[in-house]
């Protein structure tokens, strides 16, 4: 796989997910805006984790490590078919190892208003609404609970034990280290080689 054809993967997972919400917000979901968005949020330093099924990518989440003890989460999707399943588990599992190198940062997020179920799992996960001026929902927590949040509700998330982390972040399928587990494809890191 081409990193191109993660952006298109990426892109088309979030129209999937988000052409409502910005229906809803009387807007319309450009792909290629998004597209350009990501491309340029990745330029800046954005990272992705994801999970692929059958060669698929089902779920992904994209950071922006922290600057200035604050890290960003612009994106998280899971594909319409696997909602409501264990899908998000080993997602959120990547993302806990991430959040425990950074002990003292704080996670900032924010959703459209009318993703009820985005605000309810950020509920569930422990973060706390913030003021906003821009029509969405803000939320915001400490890294070091969210990592303890994570941890508990990773603890039922059992790999194989054949599972285990690439030494490399840089692969030659696409540019993106990943951990094969099965069936499903952990997805650890993403990086722009062709911009190295």
């Amino acid at each position: 796989m081409t990193f191109s054809e993660l952006e298109e993967e990426i892109v088309e997972l979030d129209r999937l997910n988000m052409a409502a919400n910005f229906v809803a917000a009387n807007s319309v979901f450009e792909p290629s805006i998004r597209l350009e968005r990501l491309r340029r949020e990745i330029a800046n330093g954005a990272k992705l984790l994801g999970v692929r099924r059958d060669a698929r990518l089902v779920a992904y989440l994209e950071y922006v490590p922290p600057v200035d003890g604050r890290f960003y989460v612009p994106s998280l999707q899971i594909h319409p078919q696997y909602k409501g399943t264990s899908i998000l588990r080993p997602l959120l599992a990547q993302a806990a190892a991430c959040i425990k190198t950074w002990p003292t940062a704080t996670l900032r997020t924010r959703v459209h208003a009318s993703n009820e179920k985005s605000i309810r799992l950020h509920q569930k996960l422990g973060f706390s609404r913030v003021p906003s001026l821009d029509g969405r929902v803000h939320f915001e927590v400490s890294s070091a609970a969210l990592y303890e949040t994570l941890k508990g509700y990773c603890a039922t998330l059992s790999l194989p034990p054949n599972s285990s982390y690439m030494d490399s972040p840089t692969t030659a399928e696409g540019g993106f280290a990943a951990v094969c587990c099965g069936p499903v494809t952990f997805t650890l890191d993403v990086i722009r080689s062709d911009k190295q």
